[in-house]
């Protein structure tokens, strides 16, 4: 069973260093396993003001033991998510740790690139790929704007997003 095991709040004079809608996932590799969260905000321009929202589900299963979590620009991730969906389904052998790792830079590359020119959003992007390789073992990866180029999570936590700059606290 899924329970919440991790709450903070952000300091109030944190708020000053970047964006007060910040984003943020999060990653702590254990030695049995790993943990991902994330905030539940989209935020977006009406004009010359932000709206947000706080429902928004920001981790996702891609496949029967992988997810992936995203912050940031919440269009390019939903494409690239809907996008790395279909492939699987097309091809159930993407499914797997290793071959979908390799493929993300790639599709997320080009459908991040796609709806930046199209929305003409500066946003950026970060996601973390989390699941269980053949061999048994808790992978991460991280992958971050523009490049979105692959890093294994070679430390104990990570944080992606507006929101790294409570990594320090």
């Amino acid at each position: 069973s899924l329970r919440p095991i991790l709450s903070f709040r952000i300091p109030l004079g944190l708020m000053e260093l970047g964006d007060p809608f910040m984003t943020m996932i999060a990653c702590c590799r254990f030695r049995d396993g790993a943990v991902i969260i994330a905030d539940a905000r989209a935020t977006w321009r009406r004009g010359n003001h932000r709206a947000f929202q706080d429902t928004l589900q920001k981790i996702l299963h891609l496949g029967r033991k992988t997810a992936i979590a995203f912050a940031g620009d919440v269009t390019a991730a939903a494409v690239i998510v809907n996008q790395l969906r279909l492939r699987i389904k097309k091809k159930p052998r993407l499914g797997v740790l290793r071959k979908l790792a390799a493929e993300i830079p790639r599709i997320a590359k080009h459908y991040y690139g796609l709806c930046q020119s199209r929305t003409r959003s500066r946003e950026r992007l970060a996601l973390i790929l989390a699941g269980v390789d053949t061999a048994g073992n808790v992978r991460i990866l991280c992958y971050e704007s523009p490049f979105l180029r692959s890093r294994n999570l070679t430390t104990e936590f990570e944080v992606l997003g507006t929101g790294a700059v409570v990594k320090t606290y």
